[in-house]
């Protein structure tokens, strides 16, 4: 990245150096470690204050690894998370023990992907909210936490005399909102939400994303929304970072990643996407192949067993992520020389 995208401009509210996490595999009798799942594999990007990065990329490629490391709710194998404070100072989370980082949880809060998993069933939404604002905050006044329980239920559409009530009495929607105002209990100011909307129909997909958009207008919200549906990402996002097997292949405003796609992979993305017209067809071929696993992957790009536009070069060297235009990150040798414009933009026939 370059210097005007460092955790140096004050804009910047998170920027991710090198970040790696490896999980070791172990075999026989004695648990002796044979090899390691490079999950994420020399992972950067930054988050500006106030925008939303969309983090997409197929089942298996480390999105929901990456985000988890970004909060320590896994600790990382190595790299820097640099997360700029509410007093504008700049810490890496990466190598902070948990005893430091405990008061700068109510600034960083996630939303998780399975609403009725994630909230306990024997737990009413009085104690679901609240809990953030009692082990926290440390408020431990019950009619405090009613009224900032009642307050939070109100700014996410739910009626403050749901409190008494326990999550199986409510639909998916109405879950997934009651954990996005469990989330924005301690106002933070950075929210991971990873894959929100995965879970619920289309129609309630719209209304969750609209109210997350909300939110962040209204409160100053910085997000990392993690998917694989592309067409909510186009919807919600500043900016998408495309991963394949660890790695970031692509990085861009949204736009310009949609409509003009540098890396072939996301091409092959973007011409995925199903349009509901028969007359349409992708002018790129689908790939072809398995996705390779991390626990092995290829020499050189890790895309090249499947990328049709693969050379010599790219079965033999790693390629960097480099700025090509302004904001837009791209790692792949044949980067100056492929004209991918339109490739992933469905065609009449």
């Amino acid at each position: 990245m370059t210097d005007n995208n460092s955790i140096a401009n004050e804009k910047v509210l998170l920027e991710i150096k090198n970040l790696k996490k490896y999980f070791p595999i172990r075999k026989g009798f004695f648990k002796k470690v044979v090899g390691q799942v490079r999950a994420v594999d020399d992972v950067s990007f930054f988050i500006n204050e106030g925008e939303t990065l969309g983090l997409v990329g197929e089942s298996g490629c480390g999105k929901t690894t990456v985000s988890r490391s970004l909060l320590r709710a896994i600790d990382p194998t190595s790299g820097e998370i640099l997360f700029r404070t509410a007093n504008n100072g700049v810490v890496d989370l990466a190598s902070m023990p948990e005893s430091d980082i405990r008061p700068l949880r109510r600034e960083m809060q996630m939303i998780f992907q399975d609403p009725f998993a994630s909230l306990n069933p024997r737990m009413n939404l009085l104690d679901l909210v609240g809990e953030p604002l009692l082990v926290i905050d440390g408020m431990k006044s019950r009619s405090q936490r009613t009224e900032r329980v009642a307050e939070l239920l109100q700014l996410v559409g739910l009626r403050p005399e749901y409190m008494q009530r326990f999550p199986h009495a409510f639909s998916g929607g109405q879950r997934q909102r009651i954990v996005i105002a469990r989330a924005l209990a301690l106002n933070p100011r950075f929210v991971v939400a990873d894959e929100p909307v995965s879970a619920l129909d289309v129609s309630v997909q719209a209304q969750v994303l609209n109210l997350m958009l909300e939110l962040q207008q209204k409160l100053g919200l910085t997000y990392l929304f993690v998917a694989h549906d592309l067409s909510v990402v186009k919807h919600i996002c500043d900016r998408v970072a495309v991963m394949y097997v660890g790695k970031i292949a692509e990085t861009a405003p949204t736009d310009e990643l949609y409509y003009q796609p540098r890396h072939p992979y996301t091409a092959a993305l973007m011409a995925a996407v199903p349009v509901a017209d028969p007359r349409v067809r992708s002018a790129m071929v689908p790939l072809e192949g398995d996705v390779p696993s991390p626990a092995n992957p290829p020499s050189g790009c890790y895309f090249h067993p499947r990328c049709p536009f693969a050379t010599e070069i790219c079965t033999q060297e790693l390629p960097v992520l480099e700025e090509v235009t302004p904001n837009h990150f791209v790692a792949c040798h044949r980067v100056n020389e492929l004209d991918l414009a339109g490739v992933g933009e469905p065609r009449k026939e």
